[in-house]
């Protein structure tokens, strides 16, 4: 299995979008060919998947939309190869909502 990148980096938000990047893990053995990125529902409930690229290493942000305005949304990051999916990246925190 491949390394757990490290958790994810805010880019940007609004009251309803979050977009947050990663990036690639240390090298291993096997190349990275894809990620997962999981969020919850912003109630500290378990993380899901909203995004899954397998065959896309190239992708290394995502947005995620339709959230709640001053909920803090938990994401974390996680990379595959061959050999299946790495363990979850640390986790991040993130609040949608626009700038001041």
């Amino acid at each position: 299995m491949p390394f757990a990148p490290a958790s994810p980096t805010r880019v940007s938000s609004t009251e309803t979008a979050i977009e947050v990047k990663w990036l690639p893990p240390q090298a291993s053995d096997l190349s990275v060919t894809g990620y997962v990125l999981n969020v919850d529902d912003g109630r500290n409930t378990d993380l899901l998947p909203v995004y899954i690229g397998i065959n896309r290493p190239d992708v290394l942000n995502f947005t995620v939309s339709s959230l709640k305005k001053g909920l803090p949304y938990r994401f974390s990051v996680q990379a595959i190869n061959e050999n299946g999916n790495s363990a979850q990246s640390a986790v991040s925190q993130f609040y949608a909502c626009s700038a001041p």
